[in-house]
């Protein structure tokens, strides 16, 4: 979807050309390519389900306990966010505001 609306924005042209897009499937090598090769501007890789799901499904099937009700799990930056923060110009803002 951040390539459509990349595309899609940079055709409209004008002040919403140049704006930073993020994806969210960093957790493959495509979407960390397209941040390396400036693309996008970060991506968030998912954790993947699957080895979590049948993990959860064998002990339940062998425990005859269900598993809990809902799982949290932690996506994570790419980059990591700390080098995100230094291309933000947010940080800029604020440092000239205090």
């Amino acid at each position: 979807m951040a390539l459509g609306a990349k595309k899609a924005f940079a055709e409209e042209g004008g002040r919403w050309a140049h704006l930073a897009f993020i994806g969210c499937d960093a957790s493959g090598n495509a979407g960390q390519e397209r941040v390396r090769r400036g693309i996008l501007i970060a991506s968030i890789a998912l954790p993947v389900t699957t080895e979590l799901a049948l993990d959860r499904f064998v002990r339940a099937y062998e425990t005859r306990v269900s598993p809990q009700e809902v799982t949290v799990l932690k996506p994570e930056s790419f980059p990591p966010e700390k080098q995100l923060l230094a291309l933000s110009p947010a940080k800029e803002f604020a440092a000239r505001s205090i």
